[in-house]
């Protein structure tokens, strides 16, 4: 029985794939960590990992002739794609609980596991999102991430500290309590507050984001921060 059946352009899937392998859960007891969870909604791929601490979601354009969804080892597709000559498209097919990926010219069946155990990303709600430039954002984090810690004892010292409101500009500071790095920018955000950014959180944003152009849109609570980019989101739990 084929239950999901989709097409797509190879780049675009070999992107998705390396976007998101970072962030699987290399986790024993949840083994359904280790996954992509690769589902469809309307003309839309998504493909959504996690590892409790920070999720990814990429969205990329495919001809969907069934819909489905199937958790899959992001490892392995990335180590078939890596394989993979010429930039033609590529086939999706859910086979009993497999996934039956094919070119014009290779195949390969891996095997999946059920969706229902995978968790779903936390969404947050916002009225007024955050919008940055990319360059500023990422130019603004480079120039202080050194400083942090890099041991986990202290949690809010192995983050960055960002922080703007009405009258602040945005601030972008971190220290190891020996060094302290700080950078400000001409701008205020009357509504960021201040925020701890996990020092692992912060290596993903600049593999994620780097070199892009454009604005992110920054949302965040208490507790979560989620940045998003054209088709991608991003989230991470923040330190207290």
């Amino acid at each position: 029985n084929i239950f999901m059946k989709i097409t797509c352009l190879k780049n675009h899937f070999k992107e998705a794939i390396n976007l998101c392998e970072r962030i699987t859960g290399k986790n024993l007891s949840l083994p359904i960590l280790n996954n992509v969870l690769i589902s469809t909604d309307n003309r839309i791929l998504r493909f959504t990992a996690t590892n409790l601490e920070l999720g990814i979601e990429v969205e990329v354009p495919a001809k969907i002739e069934k819909k489905g969804k199937l958790a899959v080892p992001a490892g392995i597709i990335n180590n078939f794609l890596a394989n993979l000559a010429g930039d033609e498209n590529i086939t999706l097919e859910e086979q009993n609980n497999n996934l039956f990926i094919s070119t014009s010219n290779s195949s390969t069946l891996i095997k999946g596991q059920s969706p229902d155990d995978f968790p779903i990303l936390p969404k947050i709600k916002s009225e007024n999102p955050i919008l940055i430039p990319i360059n500023d954002f990422i130019s603004g984090l480079k120039s202080v991430w050194y400083a942090c810690s890099v041991s986990n004892i202290k949690p809010e010292i192995s983050s960055v500290y960002l922080f703007s409101n009405k009258t602040n500009p945005l601030t972008v500071a971190a220290t190891d309590s020996f060094r302290l790095a700080e950078r400000k920018f001409n701008y205020n955000f009357q509504n960021l507050g201040s925020l701890l950014v996990p020092l692992k959180t912060v290596t993903e944003i600049l593999r994620i984001f780097d070199g892009r152009e454009g604005k992110l849109k920054l949302i965040a609570d208490k507790n979560q921060i989620s940045i998003e980019f054209e088709n991608i989101t991003f989230i991470s739990r923040l330190t207290e």
